[in-house]
């Protein structure tokens, strides 16, 4: 017996509002509120920190995915420096005003962290919409002392050929200091004095600088 187009209709809805409620379940037991992704980071926290600066970050150069970093603002200061980096999600890819959120990397536990107890370094690599990583990497630089840097010069490169030196004057948060650099990688951007996109781009030689002219950190 053939069904009626009723039965079939009904079965249709009954399947999508399924998948909806899987999908719902899945997404919300697989990332983080904002309230879940503080307690996250009081809890993995080596300097037993309990407040955080929150810098929000567009680090894709996709925009449904985004970043954001939380640098620890107390805590044992005999310890080195904290910074979490978290990925957002929108509901559905789509629904900006419902967004969670995914640890993506931390200092604390990332071989690439050092253990300055002034300046903290974090070096991590992207990833797109689709999950792939972007070409190039990323240096974080961060502090809980906000007045500590007030000027960062860096040289950089592409493919190796030509150098160019850089200075930059750097403008504090309220609570914390927190710079992102494009460390090396391959450009796909428009490209910087005259260099075209597609090159390899390298950072080096940087240095960080107190308000009394002296560097306070090189990298």
């Amino acid at each position: 017996m053939k069904l009626s187009r009723k039965k079939i209709l009904i079965g249709i809805a009954i399947a999508f509002v399924l998948s909806i409620a899987i999908y719902i379940t899945y997404f919300m037991s697989t990332t983080m509120s904002f309230d879940q992704a503080e307690k996250y980071c009081r809890e993995n926290s080596r300097r037993g920190a309990q407040e955080f600066y929150l810098e929000d970050w567009l680090g894709s150069r996709t925009y449904r995915h985004n970043y954001f970093y939380m640098i620890a603002t107390d805590g044992d200061e005999n310890k080195p420096q904290e910074a979490f980096v978290f990925r957002t999600f929108p509901m559905f890819g789509l629904i900006d005003n419902w967004m969670r959120y995914k640890p993506y990397a931390q200092s604390v536990h990332d071989d690439s962290a050092n253990d300055n107890t002034k300046i903290g370094v974090l070096q991590f690599t992207v990833r797109n919409d689709k999950g792939k990583k972007e070409p190039g990497d990323h240096l974080l630089f961060f502090s809980n002392n906000r007045n500590l840097v007030k000027k960062i010069t860096f040289d950089f490169s592409f493919d190796g050929k030509t150098t160019y030196h850089e200075e930059r004057a750097v403008n504090m948060g309220n609570q914390a200091f927190a710079l992102t650099l494009d460390w090396q990688g391959i450009t796909d951007l428009h490209g910087y004095q005259g260099e075209n996109d597609g090159v390899f781009r390298k950072i080096s030689n940087v240095k960080l600088y107190g308000a009394d002219g002296q560097v306070v950190y090189e990298y």
